[in-house]
């Protein structure tokens, strides 16, 4: 009889144990959410890695619950040292299937002046590159892959979760 309440009680600790665990797993695929807002941590290039300047940290892309979403990049200024807005935004729709991002009905809504121009602007409209989606230590990946003249590049934006306002001086 003591053998069976002693593996009851067993069975019971083991059960609290095992519930724990399972909350504690569930805090990382909170994180790992496209939704939210996202600041440029580093690009990496053809397997270069650049950490994000000061001003470039400042490129925030939020994604919301409605699928839309509004990207701003912010640069630093060809005419001065300081950090001013001097990137380009777009805004508009996404599609999410199986990490795969592609953003749709694309906008732009800021173009830096040597940007400027019809071809360029048009080009950036409509429906973007898709672009494969993964999270690493609670830091979002989003992964360019495009091919010119035979020959693929692969570019991987990095970024952290930010409650930051999108770029003001």
């Amino acid at each position: 009889m003591r053998k069976n309440q002693l593996f009851i009680v067993l069975l019971l600790v083991l059960s609290f144990y095992s519930c724990s665990n399972d909350d504690d797993n569930s805090s990382p695929g909170e994180e790992n959410t496209l939704i939210g807002k996202w600041k440029l941590v580093s690009v990496t290039d053809e397997g270069q890695l650049e950490q994000a300047s000061e001003c470039e940290s400042k490129s925030i892309i939020e994604f919301k619950n409605d699928n839309t979403f509004m990207d701003i990049a912010a640069i630093e200024s060809e005419n001065s040292s300081n950090c001013v807005y001097d990137g380009f935004g777009t805004s508009g729709t996404f599609v999410l299937d199986n990490n795969i991002l592609v953003r749709t009905t694309v906008d732009v809504i800021a173009v830096p002046e040597d940007l400027d121009n019809p071809d360029f602007i048009e080009d950036a409209k409509g429906e973007n590159d898709p672009e494969t989606v993964s999270f690493e230590n609670g830091k979002l990946n989003l992964i360019e892959t495009f091919e010119e003249q035979g020959t693929v590049f692969t570019t991987i934006y990095t970024y952290e979760k930010t409650s930051a306002d999108f770029f003001s001086e």
